[in-house]
């Protein structure tokens, strides 16, 4: 696979590497500009590539629909003994939530919502806010079972809604979206829809080291990358691809810790989406919130 997800000047690869927050510019910046453009460009370099990451486990919940599990050895030599692994669905408008649902309920508030749906979350606190609802720091706590101890994570989050187009995550989307990045002007709402255009966003995240979260026994800093995509499709239709590479670290065996992913990672998605209906159902939008 080519792939832009290597160093690109000084910015680190998309991968489970931990970078230093002293090495994040300030937002507003030139240099935040092109921070955000080098990781959008290794997400969509990584979504274009997922048609021929290789399948590995299938899985179907009446809740769910079916999840289809792949897998792409890691590009990275730092960490070449952890794969990316992915999960792919679609959503039909009968699982109960539409595009803005997904949008609502993943691209703002992501870690927030996210403890209510994955009982493994223990803790989420917001350590830093780079830039508001799009570029923050979190540190996440897990009890997780696959391992003998708990783990935390420190990571950066950056949740970006992308310019509508016709064919989301294409080499031309990403142009637009690179060009829109890097405007002087850009807020974080994306262009207006055009006819024949999809909305889309991405939620990116990879481990970050922060001086307000240090490493702290008895649980052991684990580090993951990961991206999800999101778009509209045909008809009342919703892609929603995720994918991650992690270390939980320790000594849990490679083959164990690689072994569980595609379980773990499908199992989101029927818990979503069963909670984002009954937190919907209980917490009815107001206008378009």
């Amino acid at each position: 696979m080519t792939t832009t997800s290597g160093t690109s000047g000084s910015f680190a690869p998309f991968a489970a590497i931990e970078i230093p927050f002293s090495s994040v510019p300030p937002s507003g910046t030139p240099e935040y500009a092109e921070f955000i453009a080098h990781y959008l460009s290794s997400a969509f370099a990584f979504i274009r590539a997922t048609p021929g990451w290789k399948k590995t486990k299938h899985f179907h919940t009446d809740v769910g629909g079916d999840v289809q599990c792949k897998l792409l050895p890691s590009p990275v030599s730092q960490i070449a003994k952890k794969g990316w692994h992915l999960r792919e669905s679609q959503h039909a408008s009968d699982c109960g939530l539409t595009y803005d649902d997904f949008r609502r309920y993943l691209r703002f508030q992501h870690s927030t919502y996210e403890k209510l749906y994955i009982e493994d979350i223990q803790v989420t606190q917001r350590l830093a806010a780079v830039k508001e609802d799009e570029a923050e720091v979190w540190h996440n706590a897990y009890k997780l079972p696959i391992v003998t101890a708990d783990r935390d994570f420190v990571q950066m989050l950056l949740t970006i809604d992308l310019p509508p187009h016709p064919e989301p995550f294409s080499e031309a989307h990403e142009a637009a979206t690179l060009e829109w990045i890097r405007s002087a002007d850009r807020t974080i709402e994306p262009p207006a829809v055009a006819d024949g255009a999809h909305r889309s966003f991405v939620v990116l995240q990879f481990p970050i080291a922060h001086p307000d979260a240090p490493e702290k026994a008895p649980k052991v800093r684990a580090v993951y990358s990961s991206f999800e995509a999101v778009s509209e499709a045909a008809g009342d239709k919703v892609d929603w691809k995720m994918a991650v590479q992690s270390d939980t670290r320790g000594r849990i065996p490679t083959f164990l810790q690689e072994g569980a992913m595609p379980g773990e990672i499908a199992h989101d998605v029927h818990a979503f989406i069963g909670w984002a209906n009954k937190y919907k159902a209980e917490n009815p939008p107001a206008g378009d919130q």
